[in-house]
């Protein structure tokens, strides 16, 4: 399992979604840039959006 940055759906991330967050379902929209999810190592930059680090 690998982090994703920028493919959770809002209030789905799996944790650390930026600055004035928590923890889970903590993200305010769809794609944040500073949200992820865990995801099956090598799926992540597949996906549209998908980034293995935060931007």
């Amino acid at each position: 399992m690998e982090k994703c940055y920028g493919v959770a759906k809002a209030g789905q991330n799996d944790c650390a979604a930026g600055e004035g967050t928590t923890c889970q379902g903590t993200s305010t929209v769809d794609g944040q840039k500073d949200a992820w999810i865990y995801v099956p190592a090598g799926l992540c930059e597949k996906l549209v959006g998908g980034n293995l680090a935060e931007s």
